[in-house]
């Protein structure tokens, strides 16, 4: 699947907020749960833009779940500059997990969003070549991340209990943190490859006693 990053001929406002490039989202419609293992392999495009692989979960404030998570496996960038901010300068080469325990309205157990997250650091660019990113869900409270089958990292300490069903999604996003810059022309004269985040395959494993 070719996802491909483009900036607008004009931009494009949506619900009040002024949008000049655009990327897209895709998820799946059948549910993640804890207990598998799910694995991408992606290679990121090479703009200010995301290249990402998560899982999202919906909200309900009349009949539940109200928590509202996010369980990131891999989130980068394809490109960073002067003015990328300083806590993410490394986002273009980089294996960064994340879980979230979102603020919402309707939950009044939370006063802000709550994060735990865990990264390892590339040696390679994410838009270098193909990486496969990988998850066991172990449990609640424990999810492992892989990095080319290895382990790369864990994150044992949520801020919710992860116990919740949701769908897996590849999304390609802008940031206020990794905002365009002078070499904002890259959208109007790079190439497909370039622009694009590809993603290989995705599967989803099932562990079971043998």
């Amino acid at each position: 699947m070719n996802v491909t990053t483009l900036k607008f001929d004009e931009p494009k406002t949506v619900n009040g907020k002024t949008f000049t490039h655009g990327g897209a989202i895709v998820r799946s419609k059948a549910t993640a749960r804890q207990g598998q293992f799910y694995e991408c392999r992606m290679k990121a495009n090479k703009t200010i833009m995301s290249s990402t692989f998560w899982i999202s979960f919906k909200q309900n404030c009349n009949t539940g779940p109200v928590r509202k998570l996010e369980l990131d496996i891999q989130e980068c960038v394809g490109r960073t500059h002067s003015n990328t901010a300083t806590w993410a300068e490394n986002w273009d080469n980089i294996y960064a997990s994340n879980t979230w325990r979102h603020d919402r309205a309707c939950d009044t157990e939370v006063t802000g969003a709550i994060q735990a997250p865990a990264k390892t650091i590339l040696e390679e660019k994410n838009n270098s070549r193909y990486f496969v990113y990988g998850c066991w869900w172990k449990s609640p409270t424990e999810i492992l991340f892989y990095l080319d089958g290895e382990l790369s990292h864990s994150i044992t300490n949520p801020p919710a209990d992860f116990d919740l069903e949701g769908h897996i999604t590849m999304a390609i996003e802008t940031y206020d943190w990794n905002p365009v810059d002078e070499a904002g022309s890259i959208f109007e004269t790079a190439s497909f490859d370039d622009l694009t985040t590809k993603y290989d395959w995705i599967r989803t494993w099932k562990l079971e006693d043998e």
